[in-house]
């Protein structure tokens, strides 16, 4: 059983090495400490295993998927799908329109999960990453109201 809740200073050592490990530059105690980010983390509600994280930011009534990873032995097992829900969910609670995120055009599993999540593609950033260079492909979930509908489809 998987249990998603906001991630304290205790999470942030797993945050940090899973996030080396899946190549991301996160450096989750600052980023618990800014009042704008929603610092998630999954763990097994069983015996607390930590399983994954998930950053975002909130600007006004817009938040931004920035960083998404799951220990390589739990992928595949629903902990991504956990933590973009409670994101969801709490960008709803909190009247939010949207949730947007990017990914590397050539991405095509993140970009196959987040469309089965809602998200639809509005744009294209040409050149956006480096090593190696690829364009950004820029998606974007619109919220029903904050009385909590779930995601347009």
């Amino acid at each position: 059983m998987i249990s998603v809740t906001t991630a304290t200073l205790s999470d942030a050592p797993d945050i940090d090495r899973l996030a080396r490990l899946a190549g991301l530059q996160v450096d989750a105690s600052p980023a618990l400490g800014l009042p704008h980010a929603r610092v998630l983390c999954a763990k097994d509600s069983r015996d607390g295993t930590f399983l994954g994280f998930l950053v975002a930011w909130q600007v006004a009534d817009e938040f931004e998927l920035l960083d998404l990873a799951t220990e390589p032995g739990e992928r595949r097992r629903g902990v991504a799908s956990a933590l973009v829900l409670e994101l969801i969910n709490t960008a709803q609670q909190l009247a939010g329109s949207a949730v947007f995120l990017e990914v590397r055009s050539s991405n095509q599993g993140a970009r196959a999960f987040y469309e089965k999540h809602g998200f639809r593609m509005v744009h294209e950033r040409k050149n956006y990453y480096r090593d190696p260079v690829e364009n950004a492909v820029c998606m974007r979930l619109d919220l029903e109201s904050a009385e909590g509908h779930g995601p347009r489809r």
